[in-house]
C-alpha cells in the first residue's frame, strides 16, 4: 500500500502534503536535506519502506505507530510512524482514508476481525442464524 507523507502546519492542527518541498532531519549528528518530488512510503506487514530503508511498525506487543486524533487532513485519519522502531523524536505522519485505515489495521494485525473474541462472536452468530433457518424450514 503506497501512502504519501504529510507534514504539520505549526500551531494550526492541520496537515499538508510534502510533495515538492524540502525535508531536513538529523541522523547521527549529520544534517541531510532532500528535494522531495514524490514522498511516498510503502506499507507492508508490520513494517514500512521509506527511501529503500525498512522501518518496523511492531515488535511483539509493542507498537511503533500511534493515531493522532487532534490533527486533521481532508477528513483522513492521521497516524505517526516512528522511524527505526523506538526512535520517537524523528518520525513521519500519514493520512489514511477509511478504506486505507482498514487495510493498515489489517496489515498490522490490529483489525477487529482478527481478534479471537470477535472471531468467536461471528462464528456463534453464523451458527445461530443457520440454526434458526434450519428450524424455520422444518
Amino acid at each position: 500500500m503506497k501512502i504519501q507523507i504529510l507534514t504539520n502546519i505549526p500551531n494550526t492542527g492541520k496537515m499538508q502534503q510534502t510533495k515538492g518541498t524540502f525535508e531536513t532531519y538529523d541522523e547521527n549528528g549529520n544534517q541531510k536535506t532532500f528535494i522531495v518530488s514524490e514522498n511516498f512510503i510503502d506499507i507492508m506487514n508490520y513494517r514500512y519502506i521509506h527511501r529503500n530503508t525498512s522501518h518496523p511498525l511492531r515488535s511483539g506487543d509493542e507498537l511503533f505507530y500511534k493515531r493522532i486524533h487532534c490533527l486533521n487532513f481532508e477528513n483522513k485519519k492521521v497516524y505517526y510512524l516512528n522511524r527505526y522502531g523506538k526512535e520517537k523524536s524523528n518520525g513521519i505522519h500519514i493520512g489514511l482514508t477509511w478504506k486505507e485505515n482498514q487495510k493498515f489495521l489489517f496489515l498490522m494485525g490490529q483489525h477487529w476481525i482478527q481478534q479471537e473474541n470477535n472471531i468467536r462472536y461471528l462464528t456463534n452468530m453464523v451458527l445461530i442464524v443457520f440454526g434458526i433457518l434450519a428450524s424455520w424450514k422444518n
